[in-house]
């Protein structure tokens, strides 16, 4: 498996911005679905690194991570919506 080439922060912002604009004409259904499909590439992508046992702790990688929709962001994202 190939590791996917990063994006810049910039780069991300302008994906984050277009993915979220396109959610809000989805129904909660087909959102749904998208977010399913995501998770299984992400179930997909662990399983794949985990095959080699020095790679699949996950202790590291996931707890320190900052979540991608803290509420700070999601203000950010929908300034005075109520989420």
């Amino acid at each position: 498996m190939t590791t996917p080439d990063p994006v810049s922060a910039a780069q991300f912002a302008v994906i984050r911005q277009r993915f979220t604009d396109l959610g809000d004409k989805l129904t909660d259904a087909q959102l749904l679905e998208l977010a399913d499909a995501y998770h299984e590439m992400l179930r997909w992508r662990r399983q794949v690194r985990c095959r080699h046992p020095f790679t699949c702790s996950l202790s590291g990688r996931v707890s320190g991570e900052k979540r991608s929709f803290d509420d700070e962001d999601a203000e950010a994202m929908h300034p005075g919506r109520v989420i």
